[in-house]
């Protein structure tokens, strides 16, 4: 298995804690009365997220971040990650 499949195996994973970081985004922007579609999530957070709850170093982290929006998985604006549609 090289590198490039280990990075691409923790996709299902990572977007799972994604996903749990933006329905956090997307509660606090219910209680506010906001559009629930512009829920976004730091990308340094979520890598210190997949850090801490993976247990994995701060290179894969960022590898599997940069292998997501690569694959279109995840879209990005600036400093912000956001699920794409149809791929959760």
């Amino acid at each position: 298995m090289n590198s490039e499949q280990i990075v691409q195996s923790w996709h299902e994973p990572v977007l799972h804690t994604l996903g749990s970081l933006l329905s956090v985004r997307k509660a606090n922007l219910r209680k506010i009365n906001r559009d629930e579609n512009n829920a976004m999530v730091l990308q340094q957070e979520f890598i210190e997220s997949l850090m801490n709850c993976h247990r994995i170093s701060l290179w894969l982290a960022s590898e599997i971040a940069a292998s997501l929006i690569r694959a279109e998985r995840v879209a990005k604006y600036g400093r912000f990650l956001q699920i794409k549609e149809g791929a959760a």
